[in-house]
């Protein structure tokens, strides 16, 4: 059981028992932080433009890896001509899933298209960079810029 306990970030992304270990663990109150293929789960196809007065942003988020991870968090970064960050907006995947219904986790092989409209103040944004976040054991968010190569 000890093993088990000292373990439950990784057995937890195990195809067989992860949903076992991390419905135990919640149900006796217990955080688990499943250690994702972060450089496995990739953006492809992106594309901004202005819609409604905001700034329409649109990715393809897809999972190159064998794990089967909840959606990330989405980072967009927006930054100026120089690449200065002039903001940064974090998005949960109920901001920019169409249907927020319609997955909760992302099967390897598969793709979702994220998609959102930000109200953008800063009259210099030249440039938006995502990058995409799972938390971690000490409940700050672990990011990594999205691989862009197959």
């Amino acid at each position: 059981l000890q093993l088990v306990h000292g373990f439950r970030d990784q057995l937890a992304t195990h195809p067989a028992i992860g949903d076992t270990v991390s419905q135990f663990y919640d149900t006796v109150g217990l955080p688990v932080y499943p250690d994702w293929e972060l450089s496995r789960i990739c953006t492809e196809s992106h594309g901004a433009g202005i819609i409604d007065g905001g700034l329409q942003i649109e990715t393809d988020i897809v999972n190159r890896g064998t794990q089967t991870p909840p959606l990330p968090i989405l980072q967009v970064r927006l930054t100026n001509p120089s690449g200065r960050t002039l903001t940064t907006r974090l998005l949960e995947p109920r901001d920019y899933l169409e249907d927020a219904s319609t997955t909760a986790a992302l099967a390897p092989s598969s793709r979702v298209t994220a998609r959102a409209i930000l109200d953008v103040d800063e009259p210099e944004v030249a440039q938006y960079r995502f990058a995409l976040c799972y938390p971690d054991a000490s409940d700050e968010l672990r990011c990594a810029a999205p691989c862009l190569n197959p």
